[in-house]
């Protein structure tokens, strides 16, 4: 209750039975279990018989499992500035290893990125940079 005598809160309604003492002691009723509330729309969809063509196991092919920002950054020499500007919230590796290597230091690579001074079309001229680098490697 308020300061003001306003009942506030939700409201909970119950039935009480009460049975006297010197009655002798019956199994009140109960009530029937209500049937659980099922919503149609976290119904789970009925699974649909496969023809015995579709059952056959395909081979599984697995894709080469990429890096992690975590593994390539432990594998760099600027590692731990790297795992800094990841821990920032900065999680793009390729933009972050460029940005370290022409600055050298993670605060001023985050006050950039922060400041809005690294921006959409610098990210893009990272990106074409590191394509041609990778492609003169190989």
């Amino acid at each position: 209750m308020t300061a003001e005598g306003v009942f506030f809160g939700p409201k909970v309604w119950c039935t009480v039975k009460v049975q006297a003492q010197d009655d002798p002691v019956e199994e009140l009723k109960q009530d029937p279990v209500p049937a659980p509330v099922q919503n149609p729309y976290q119904q789970q969809p009925e699974p649909v018989a496969q023809p015995e063509e579709q059952k056959r196991e395909e081979p599984v092919i697995e894709q080469p499992k990429e890096p992690t920002y975590m593994e390539l950054a432990a594998g760099h020499t600027l590692g731990a500035e790297l795992i800094m500007l990841y821990e920032f919230g900065f999680k793009d590796f390729v933009v972050n290893e460029h940005l370290l290597t022409k600055y050298k230091d993670a605060n001023v690579v985050a006050e950039l990125m922060m400041s809005g001074q690294v921006t959409e079309e610098s990210i893009q001229a990272i990106y074409r940079a590191a394509k041609s680098k990778q492609q003169n490697r190989q």
